[in-house]
């Protein structure tokens, strides 16, 4: 079954198809809003708006449908990755604006230093 695409949208590619993300509906990072743990597809726009990231799972079925996601970080280390899926269901019941999945995660997290500061919320790809 083919991947759903809009008819006005311009691909564009800011990742490495493949590349695995952690991505979410909007900034704010709150799990109680669609996001995902998967693989870079394809980024899109409609004329000048924003660009939006669609990502995919390991079966090739889109996570969270055609419409993408705003945010994307690569680099998320496999059993990070692994964590937040296991964890999705608590992740997701917790009240709203009381977990960031930005600034939870140091980034260590994305492959970064030891010593690497909290907040992955300012390396939107």
């Amino acid at each position: 079954m083919p991947l759903t695409k809009y008819d006005d949208e311009t691909i564009v590619h800011v990742l490495p198809k493949g590349t695995y993300v952690l991505a979410t509906k909007y900034d704010d990072g709150d799990p109680g809003d669609a996001w995902g743990v998967g693989f870079y597809l394809e980024s899109f726009r409609f004329g000048d708006g924003p660009v939006r990231h669609r990502v995919i799972d390991s079966e090739g079925k889109y996570l969270y449908g055609p419409k993408g996601f705003v945010k994307m970080r690569h680099g998320l280390r496999p059993d990070v990755g692994r964590w937040l899926v296991d964890n999705a269901d608590v992740l997701q019941r917790s009240p709203p604006g009381s977990i960031n999945l930005w600034t939870m995660l140091t980034g260590i997290a994305f492959g970064e230093g030891d010593d690497a500061a909290t907040g992955g919320a300012g390396k939107t790809e």
